[in-house]
């Protein structure tokens, strides 16, 4: 799911609050800068999660390495990258 998608959607469920903002007399610029603002929002939030996610996986990957065997780490770590996708 793309940040076109994401917004499309955040978009598509506002639409009857722009067209009453505009309707009220918001200013254009102040509709599209709200718009853009939770597009920002969204987009930082899922930095946030792209950052965060392979450090989280990686910090749990090193306490569990010690431990297990060598080939159950390779299934461990397919089923994690199959999950990802």
């Amino acid at each position: 799911m793309g940040l076109y998608s994401v917004m499309a959607y955040s978009v598509a469920q506002r639409t009857q609050e722009i067209g009453v903002r505009m309707a009220l007399g918001a200013q254009p610029e102040h509709v599209l800068r709200m718009v853009v603002r939770q597009g920002l929002v969204l987009t930082m939030a899922g930095l946030v999660a792209v950052v965060h996610w392979p450090l989280h996986l990686a910090a749990r990957w090193r306490a569990c390495r010690l431990r297990i065997p060598e080939w159950a780490q390779m299934q461990s770590c397919l089923a994690v990258v199959r999950t990802i996708r």
